[in-house]
This record gives C-alpha cells, structure tokens and sequence, in this order.
C-alpha cells in the first residue's frame, strides 16, 4: 500500500503569508478610498478583509508551530475524490431547485449572503459525506 505524507513546508507557509498579507492590503486599500458596504457584521468590505487576513495569518502560524505529519493512505485519497464529486453533484441539483424556485416565488436576498450560505452548505455537506463515506468503506 503506498502511503504518501503531506508535510508543511516552509515554501507552503510563505504563500499563506503571502495570501494574508494580499487580503490585508487589499482591506486597507479599500478602507482608504471609501469602497464597500457594510459585510458579515463589519462597518465595511475594507474591515473584513483585514480581519480575515489577520486571521488567517494567526492561524496559518498555528499550524505551523503544530505541525504533524499526516499519512494519508490510497483509501483516504480515494474517499476524497468520491466525498467532492457526490458534494458537487448535489451543489448542482440545489442550484438547479433553487433556479426553479426562484422562478415560481421570487427570492429576494443579497448576492453576498446567497454565496456565503452556498459555500457553507457545500462545506457542510461535503464533511457529512466524506465521514459516511469513511464509515461505510
């Protein structure tokens, strides 16, 4: 059975950083000229993205610091692949059901906030499959 390992490595750190530090600039930038509304219970878009680039930059350092070895195995891998395809296969059908009902009764909510409850749902749904999955094989 092949086993292979995924380590952090320094090269990985530094894109996160690099991803924090982006997400940071980004939110100062928008914070200086005035752009964006209200998001997630900040005053502005701008606050957010510095929140979540501080954030991430915390934890990005967390894991660093308790960095383990995981060995992932052909089995892990393969219920991986079937866990995103059965999650993706099941984002389409609700985005299909939900085109149709908007069609018969018009759903009014904000883009960002239909998006943020579709990535949660797709997360969500993906770890309930993923652990059927893995108590089923």
């Amino acid at each position: 059975m092949v086993i292979s390992k995924k380590i952090i490595t320094k090269k990985h750190l530094v894109w996160k950083y690099v991803f924090s530090v982006f997400l940071i600039l980004l939110g100062g930038t928008l914070e200086i000229f005035g752009l964006g509304k209200s998001f997630g219970g900040f005053e502005s878009i701008g606050i957010w993205l510095i929140y979540v680039g501080l954030l991430s930059g915390i934890l990005s350092l967390i894991s660093y610091k308790r960095k383990k070895n995981k060995i992932v195995d052909e089995r892990m891998e393969k219920i991986g692949y079937h866990a995103s395809r059965i999650t993706f296969l099941i984002l389409f059908i609700a985005l299909f059901l939900i085109l149709i009902l908007d069609k018969i009764i018009t759903i009014t909510i904000a883009y960002s906030e239909f998006l943020s409850w579709i990535i949660m749902g797709t997360l969500i749904v993906y770890v309930i499959v993923y652990k059927f999955l893995e108590r089923k094989n």
